[in-house]
Order: structure tokens, then sequence, then C-alpha cells
């Protein structure tokens, strides 16, 4: 790529033309930031060296061609000036030899007059036709310079397009690529956060069971307390004295205290089922 680029005093020198004429050229190409050596020199593409290649080109076949139109207008003078020195002097010796016919002599010499102005008529006209078909050539040079110039900017202009479509689409997927990653990242951590809970699961399972196991076992002293109340209630001692009241309190006590334990008891068993009760809640809601 290094190899196609070259600086002005480079070219200049490959193409035989000042410095100052490249960048004459520069001036008509596409306004745009380039490239710099080392050295700070500005730095020419393969293409722009073939613009102005093609300009430096165009001017010297007009140059040339302007070259050749002068080299064929003053042969055809130094043609005319011969032709005519030689009528002058033709002129001279037949008005020498035909002296003595000088109406005729006269006569011809007006004839050849007309003839040189019809000639010359001629001429002009061939030379006017020729600078108008010169005019159109340069004119129809010029239209095609400026349709190459402008199928250039076009083509510039869809290149770059094409790249910043291209840097457009390398962003989006660029994009994608991190929001996928962040996703598959999400999942992982769900994935994770699911382990934990399915871990969570199986301990609330081991803990409801134990709750259960409590609660049965509690329900089972419940039964036993209520059934030993009962045979207690169901004593009848008569009462005979101070005996039968020293009798009667012992038994009061027992059911006193009985009474107590019940009472605990309920307590224990009726928070049991409370908390048997929110975690059934939590079950439920965790698999709903």
């Amino acid at each position: 790529m290094s190899e196609n680029l070259k600086t002005i005093k480079e070219l200049a020198d490959e193409l035989g033309i000042t410095k100052q004429t490249v960048q004459y050229h520069i001036k008509n190409l596409p306004s745009k930031i380039r490239k710099k050596n080392s050295r700070g020199a500005i730095l020419l593409t393969k293409e722009e060296q073939n613009f102005i290649k093609s300009r430096v080109n165009k001017q010297s076949d007009r140059e040339q061609s302007d070259r050749e139109q002068s080299d064929r207008e003053q042969s055809d003078r130094e043609q005319s000036d011969r032709e005519q020195s030689d009528r002058e002097q033709s002129d001279r010796e037949q008005s020498d030899r035909e002296q003595s016919d000088r109406e005729q002599s006269d006569r011809e010499q007006s004839d050849r007059e007309q003839s040189d102005r019809e000639q010359s008529d001629r001429e002009q006209s061939d030379r006017e036709q020729s600078d108008r078909e010169q005019s159109d050539r340069e004119q129809s040079d010029r239209e095609q310079s400026d349709r190459e110039q402008s199928d250039r900017e076009q083509s510039d202009r869809e290149q770059s397009d094409r790249e910043q479509s291209d840097r457009e689409q390398s962003d989006r997927e660029q994009f994608y690529l991190e929001k996928i990653k962040i996703q598959e990242e999400q999942i992982e951590d769900f994935k994770e956060q699911r382990i934990e809970l399915r871990e969570q699961v199986k301990h609330l399972g081991v803990l409801l069971d134990q709750q259960q196991r409590l609660a049965l076992q509690d329900k089972k002293l419940l039964e036993e307390y209520k059934a030993e109340n009962d045979s207690l209630k169901a004593l009848k001692i008569p009462a005979e004295g101070s005996q039968a009241e020293q009798a009667n309190s012992q038994p009061q006590e027992e059911l006193e205290t009985l009474k107590e334990q019940i009472r605990a008891l309920n307590d224990k068993i009726k928070g049991q089922e409370q908390l048997n009760n929110q975690v059934s809640k939590k079950w439920y809601q965790f698999w709903k």
C-alpha cells in the first residue's frame, strides 16, 4: 500500500513538471485529510496520482495541438507569401514580356486577383471550420474529463458508504455478542440460584417432616394428658371431716398442676400449628 504513495516532489520529478503545477492540480481533488510521511510531506494515493497524470497529459495534448495548429497556420502563411511572391514575380515577367499587350495582361491579372480572392475566402472558410472543429473537440474533452471526475467522486462516496455500513454492521454484531454473553452469565446465575432453591426446598422438606413428627408427638402427649385428666376427674372420694379435706387437698393440687401443664402444652401445640401453617404457605408459594 505504501509503495503506491508518492510525495508531490516525487510525482513532479516523474512527470517532468514543477511542484507548483502538481499543487495546482491538487486543488481540483476532493477536499480531505491526506496522509503525511515522517518528514511532514503530503502523500498522494494511486487514484490521486492517476488523476493528476491525466490532467497533465490532457494539458500537454492541448499544448501540442496548439503548437501544431500554430505550425500549420505559419506554414500556410509562408506558402501564401511564397505564392504571392511567385505571382508578383510572374506578373513582373509577364508585364515585361507582354508590355505591348497591357490590356490583355490587365484582364488576366484581374482574373487572377478574383481567383486569389476566392481562394483566400475558401482558405479562410477552411480555417474557421478547422477552428470550430478544434473548439468542439476541446469542449468534448472537457465534458469527458468532468464526467470521469464525477464518476470517480461517485465511486469514492459509494466506497465510503460501504465502509461506513461495514463498520456499523461490525458494531451491531459486537453489541449483540456482548448482549449474548451477558445473557449467558445471567442464565448461569439463574441456574446457580435454581440449585440453591432446590437445596432450600430439600431443607424445608426435612424441616417440615420434623415439624410434623413433633406435632404428632405433641398431639399424642396431649391426648395422654387429657385421658389422665379425665380419669382424675372421674375419681370421687367422699369427704369425712378433716381427714377427708386432707385427702382431697392433695388430688386438688395435683389437678391444678396438671391443668397448668395442659395449658402450657396447648399453647405449645398452637404455636407449633401456626409454625406448620407458615411453612405450608411458604411451600405452596414456592411451587406456585
